[in-house]
């Protein structure tokens, strides 16, 4: 049966590996990706739109189309993440293009739902400021999304010392997609610093499995910043949630009533309790399942033989 996709994404060079794994195996997935949605995060809209129209005419997938999203989070403005992915698409300089649909993200996902006959599936890759715009908008064509894999939050920040970036970058949005009730996968800092990430030293050897040429280039780009630190590597955020709605199976998850803190110096942290309390019983339901290990080795194999 095929699955349809919906990606909203904001590229950044590990979005930009995570969308070309995700195309190149569209039919290998049995996926049918709907529409692609951009949302202000590492960079700026107007770059992120260029960036991503470059990447599907690359992959010569102009069909898919392509919607603008918001350019500022719902109550802020934050910085952008250009220090890590460069002014544009990492090592390549691309200008903004303009061939993008008039339709915005939220009006343009809700025109897909309607549509479809069968349920669709959410990848979430940077801040969820269109996912909460449009369940404030939609929220009669909430049930007929069957699920959402989130790269997003984890027990530790990488922002400040505890929020994850697009997390940090909406967590009003981010607080409503949690408390939405929509079944999430959250990938989240943890399971791609501990699990899916590559030594800077096994860069050529995973690289001879890979086939398109863009991704020795970003891959080379994205590496450049990772030498420095002292563990020489490379966490594949992106990536690892969307192998994870490619195969949730793969993945060890455990359940969770995951909340998003908005005030004070932990604004933007993902609280994500492991264990209920006397005091404090999980809900009957929980919609929340974190990802905490895979096999390192097997991620690797699955996520570069698809790049």
């Amino acid at each position: 049966m095929i699955k349809n996709i919906w990606i909203d994404t904001d590229p950044g060079i590990d979005d930009a590996l995570a969308l070309i794994w995700a195309i190149q195996q569209e039919e290998l997935l049995q996926w049918k990706i709907q529409g692609i949605s951009t949302v202000k995060g590492n960079l700026s809209l107007a770059q992120i739109n260029g960036n991503t129209l470059a990447l599907l005419e690359h992959l010569n997938r102009t069909d898919i189309p392509l919607y603008a999203g918001a350019a500022q989070g719902l109550v802020q403005n934050v910085r952008d993440a250009s220090y890590v992915h460069g002014t544009a698409l990492g090592p390549f300089d691309i200008a903004p293009l303009e061939h993008l649909s008039d339709k915005r993200a939220p009006e343009a996902l809700a025109e897909t739902l309607r549509a479809l006959k069968d349920p669709l599936t959410l990848v979430t890759l940077g801040p969820l400021t269109n996912i909460a715009i449009f369940l404030r908008l939609y929220p009669e064509l909430m049930h007929k999304i069957d699920h959402i894999y989130m790269m997003g939050g984890g027990t530790y920040g990488n922002v400040s010392h505890y929020a994850e970036f697009n997390i940090y970058v909406d967590p009003e949005a981010a607080k409503m997609v949690f408390d939405s009730g929509i079944p999430i996968t959250m990938s989240g800092l943890d399971i791609s610093d501990e699990y899916a990430y590559i030594y800077v030293e096994e860069f050529p050897q995973y690289l001879e499995l890979a086939k398109n040429p863009w991704t020795r280039a970003l891959m080379e780009f994205y590496l450049t910043f990772h030498k420095n630190f002292e563990e020489r590597k490379m966490a594949l955020y992106d990536p690892t949630v969307m192998v994870a709605a490619a195969y949730p199976e793969f993945f060890e998850k455990y359940s969770s009533p995951v909340s998003v803190e908005l005030q004070g110096q932990a604004r933007g942290m993902t609280l994500i309790p492991r264990r209920p309390t006397f005091e404090a019983p999980f809900p009957a339901h929980i919609s929340t399942q974190v990802l905490e290990k895979c096999s390192r080795e097997e991620f690797l194999q699955k996520l570069f033989k698809g790049l």
